[in-house]
């Protein structure tokens, strides 16, 4: 989307979590996700069409700041991972997903981003 911007929002408790929203969509970008990259000060969003557990799991290779990470099915949050730590090796979600969130470390609790909590994408 050219010249739009997309802030992710939490709904259940109307309180805006980042709004700078940027999407891993290609095989490469998925894989490479937050590897070698600077401390972002961004939400990271990964969609699957496979939901599952596995379908999201992921590992902090090469990834040398902590993160939040929360994942999603139908916009709904069923797990979330405050303060995953460099070179943690595996993380699954403790449910099926469809969506994963990499925020900036101290988001989810800013945010207040609960498991039950609504979270959408919101156009400004």
């Amino acid at each position: 989307m050219t010249g739009r911007k997309q802030v992710l929002f939490n709904k259940t408790c109307k309180k805006i979590i980042s709004k700078n929203v940027r999407f891993a969509i290609t095989p490469l970008q998925k894989m490479r996700g937050l590897m070698f990259c600077r401390k972002p000060d961004y939400a990271l969003v990964f969609r699957t069409r496979f939901p599952g557990r596995a379908s999201l799991s992921i590992h902090m290779f090469f990834v040398f700041f902590s993160i939040d990470v929360v994942y999603l099915r139908n916009n709904c949050v069923v797990d979330v991972k405050k303060g995953v730590r460099p070179f943690t090796l595996f993380l699954l979600p403790a449910k099926e997903s469809d969506t994963l969130i990499e925020l900036p470390v101290g988001l989810i609790e800013r945010g207040k981003i609960c498991v039950g909590d609504v979270l959408e994408l919101k156009i400004v």
